[in-house]
């Protein structure tokens, strides 16, 4: 979903549904996470590495959930977490990877190792997005 952010717009639902922001370098893998969380029920906020997805915090996206890759080019994942610690944003966040590397609580809510199970990303969103319903359940 292309979104256009400006400077004190706060953003954290979309036509009544919460907003996640994914964050990968990877377009497949933007592309098969992000429509498997719309099938869930959220609004997907798109950013190809942890400084676009930076940006867009600033600008004034308030997502329920971070879904974060590690290894991204200009701000991995970890700085991307380190950042919003920092700034002390309420955002949780989830780092992926597929590799053997992962961070911990208090930096990350949990990791997610590629590739997981759908079910693993249905907790997540019931979770940190209860009000969530997909969207063939919605009235």
């Amino acid at each position: 979903m292309a979104l256009a952010l400006h400077p004190g717009t706060d953003v954290s639902c979309i036509d009544g549904c919460p907003v996640v922001l994914l964050v990968d370098d990877d377009p497949d893998m933007r592309s098969t996470i992000g429509d498997a969380l719309e099938g869930l029920g959220v609004e997907v906020i798109h950013a190809r590495d942890g400084a676009e997805a930076v940006a867009m915090l600033r600008a004034g996206l308030r997502p329920q959930l971070a879904l974060v890759d590690l290894m991204m080019p200009r701000m991995t994942g970890e700085q991307f977490a380190r950042t919003v610690r920092r700034w002390r944003w309420t955002l949780p966040i989830a780092s992926m990877s597929a590799g053997d590397g992962a961070l911990a609580p208090p930096l990350v809510e949990c990791h997610l190792r590629k590739p997981f199970a759908l079910e693993a990303l249905e907790r997540l969103v019931q979770r940190y997005c209860p009000e969530c319903r997909p969207p063939d359940s919605r009235a």
